[in-house]
């Protein structure tokens, strides 16, 4: 205990002299369908006007639970409004998405293209 009185600000994008980042992971979800891998072709993402830009990763694997721990395959980031279409080409049969700032930030929509592939290999 310092002694300092602190107070709490929605607008605040950094606590005393340490900026604030946070992070969100999306999925895993299924890149094929059942028992057949995919391919995410494209990925179209919206960020709420007067937000901070946000860097999204892709991460793929075959299975949920390795998706969601494997080393990003695919990095870029999205500014406030609509953004331009990424092509990232992953594939596997599940994947995950992590959307991070330290900024303040707010997602409207993102919309993803999959193709289904072969069967998944066991």
């Amino acid at each position: 205990r310092d002694g300092a009185i602190r107070i709490y600000k929605e607008e605040a994008s950094q606590d005393e002299e340490y900026v604030i980042d946070s992070h969100i992971m999306l999925g895993p979800s299924l890149l094929g369908r059942g028992m057949h891998n995919g391919t995410l072709d494209e990925m179209t993402g919206v960020v709420a006007l007067g937000s901070d830009s946000v860097t999204w990763e892709l991460s793929s694997a075959e299975s949920h639970q390795s998706a969601a721990t494997a080393t990003a395959r695919a990095t870029g980031s999205f500014i406030a409004g609509a953004n331009r279409k990424a092509r990232p080409r992953i594939s596997g049969h599940a994947f995950a998405l992590k959307i991070k700032s330290i900024g303040k930030w707010s997602m409207e929509q993102i919309k993803c293209v999959r193709t289904i592939r072969g069967k998944q290999r066991l």
